[in-house]
């Protein structure tokens, strides 16, 4: 995939690239100070929860921009599962104010060598690429340089992002247009803050993925309806879909505390569960879609488990155990969503008892609660 071309490549909007999604800040909210370490801590708290990836890449490249790093452009480069599309790119200018998102046809992949295509050589090849724009160290070796120079850039870093897909699943790119361009602690503040990436990239890449999947197997209306976006839209992250189900998380780093987190997850079911009734009258025309919901507030173990030629991606873990059996009573009591004591604690109210059930499997009762008549927050 490469975004990184110029109009003299035949990259055509529509035919090879469509814009999803256009993202510009108004001035006053743009932020006016940081620092990288700010940055930082709001990139594994806060900019978890912003629930579109334009909008976090926008964030981010504002708020480099007020710490002092002389930006012109920053970009992302993702692949995606879709028949249609091979990846994404996220790009942001400082000049136009504005950060768009595009899919990039398979066809693309085509049209540039590898030998000249930074995108590949960097995701692919796990390169870090950086270019002088001015001084007698200029090199234009790449055709997106020649678009960049003609805008006024001075230096392009492009750098590898670790993910779920290995140590280069992702590119970024760092544009200057400071005569003389980045100067070393700047080079190293950058890498700093893209070593950060990748659990906030993997959340949105895959809620792209999985929104993806919804749209290609139910259609551009019903699909963004589905779980993944009221998910996404709470701060929460799928971690793997099993059968016609799926298991959510609502990390507490990415919220201000425990019940801020419950509160989140309790939102995003009743999301999902409106979004599937909307659903069944509107599709459908009966009742016979149905979806229950099971919340529990623990701790859960997860990442690639097997061995080197057959590997899987597990969640493992008591509280995984006893989400799975809460799920059952709320099908066996023909209930929505039903959610553990733990999670009542850390909810802190709003909640009606079901009494005490022996859950499938396990020697402990669990006092089970479903959200009060006049409850839907």
């Amino acid at each position: 995939m490469d975004d990184e071309a110029t109009s003299e490549t035949p990259i055509v909007e529509g035919r090879t690239i469509v814009t999803a999604e256009t993202v510009e800040r108004p001035a006053s909210e743009r932020p006016a100070h940081d620092s990288i370490n700010g940055i930082a801590d709001w990139m594994i708290g806060s900019a978890r929860r912003i629930t579109s990836g334009a909008a976090a890449i926008d964030e981010l490249s504002w708020r480099l921009y007020a710490a002092g790093l002389p930006l012109l452009r920053v970009s992302l480069h993702v692949g995606t599962l879709h028949p249609q599309y091979l990846g994404a790119a996220i790009i942001w200018w400082r000049d136009t104010g504005r950060t768009v998102r595009i899919m990039l046809k398979h066809e693309i992949r085509d049209l540039i060598p590898y030998e000249v295509n930074p995108v590949r050589r960097v995701r692919e090849g796990g390169e870090t690429l950086r270019r002088r724009l001015d001084g007698p160290e200029a090199q234009f070796d790449f055709a997106v340089l020649h678009e960049l120079k003609e805008r006024g850039a001075t230096d392009y870093l492009a750098l590898p992002v670790g993910g779920v897909y290995g140590p280069s699943s992702y590119m970024v790119t760092y544009v200057s247009d400071r005569p003389g361009g980045f100067s070393e602690g700047e080079v190293a503040d950058l890498k700093r803050i893209s070593e950060l990436l990748s659990a906030l990239v993997d959340m949105h890449n895959q809620k792209h993925i999985a929104e993806n999947i919804l749209i290609a197997y139910l259609g551009s209306q019903t699909g963004p309806r589905a779980q993944a976006r009221a998910i996404a839209n709470h701060g929460g992250e799928i971690l793997k879909f099993i059968g016609d189900g799926l298991l959510a998380i609502f990390p507490l780093a990415a919220f201000e505390g425990v019940a801020d987190a419950a509160r989140n997850a309790m939102a995003a079911a009743h999301e999902a569960l409106a979004a599937v009734h909307a659903i069944e009258h509107e599709s459908l025309g009966s009742e016979s879609l149905k979806m229950v919901v099971a919340l529990h507030y623990g701790t859960v173990i997860y990442g690639n488990i097997g061995a080197a030629s057959r590997l899987d991606f597990t969640v493992i873990g008591p509280s995984v155990n006893l989400v799975s059996r809460i799920e059952a009573v709320a099908k066996s009591l023909d209930l929505p969503l039903v959610v553990s004591d733990d999670f009542a604690r850390a909810h802190g109210g709003g909640l009606r008892s079901l009494g005490l059930h022996k859950l499938r499997g396990l020697d402990q009762t669990h006092e089970l609660f479903v959200p009060a008549a006049d409850d839907h927050s």
